[in-house]
């Protein structure tokens, strides 16, 4: 299936959300601090590249949620620079 937010499209794999195993998610950014968002989720990382680690749907849906409010944030403190 696909997952969509305002930001992200997401292809799955049936299965791949097992909740008996994990999902490494790769963060990259070019400006906006991604760091702390990958903290949430056991992660970690550089200010602009970080990893993290998820083990259902609605952790994805809820890191996406994250990373939707930061980009926003962002575009609307430096409008010319996404």
């Amino acid at each position: 299936g696909i997952l969509r937010t305002n930001l992200y499209e997401i292809g799955l794999k049936e299965g791949e959300l097992d909740p008996s195993k994990e999902i490494r998610v790769r963060l990259r950014s070019r400006g906006v601090e991604i760091n702390g968002v990958a903290s949430n989720y056991r992660g970690g990382g550089h200010l602009q590249a970080a990893g993290a680690t998820i083990y259902s749907k609605q952790e994805m849906l809820s890191l996406l949620n994250e990373l939707d409010i930061l980009v926003k944030k962002y575009k609307e403190e430096h409008p010319d620079a996404l």
